[in-house]
């Protein structure tokens, strides 16, 4: 498992639902960004920290903090999505969403890679928002 140690990087998209008065009711924004972690160990265990940023719908920033770990019997790897905010930011009015979620996805131990690993998350504060969607990384030289 120690090849797996590292730097990782990719790329991650989906959709966020929900109905806030804050974005004028019901929405539906596509989002994408890019993901960074590394793997290390410790404590025996193949440990996660990175963090991922991206735009929902071109408009609105957003990044939130990954803490997770590798599980080298299911090739899974699991990150949770913390301090997570969004930045709403109108010409008069500015305000910070929170949210959390969790990412997964299942390592091809011969290439170094996820592809097609899963994401989903909500809103915490305030609440009405809900995403999913796709992501994959790979680990770097």
């Amino acid at each position: 498992q120690s090849a797996l140690l590292g730097d990782w990087s990719g790329l991650w998209s989906g959709l966020i639902e929900g109905d806030h008065a804050l974005v004028g009711g019901p929405f539906e924004y596509a989002t994408f960004g890019d993901l960074q972690f590394n793997v290390a160990c410790e404590d025996s265990k193949l440990r996660i920290q990175g963090h991922l940023e991206g735009m929902a719908e071109g408009l609105y920033p957003f990044r939130a903090d990954l803490d997770g770990d590798f599980d080298p019997q299911t090739r899974v790897i699991r990150m949770l999505m913390v301090d997570g905010v969004v930045a709403i930011n109108f010409e008069d009015f500015n305000f910070n969403v929170k949210f959390e979620g969790e990412l997964r996805g299942q390592v091809d131990l011969d290439t170094a890679q996820v592809n097609q690993g899963t994401w989903s998350g909500q809103s915490t504060f305030p609440e009405g928002a809900l995403g999913a969607g796709v992501w994959n990384a790979e680990l770097q030289d």
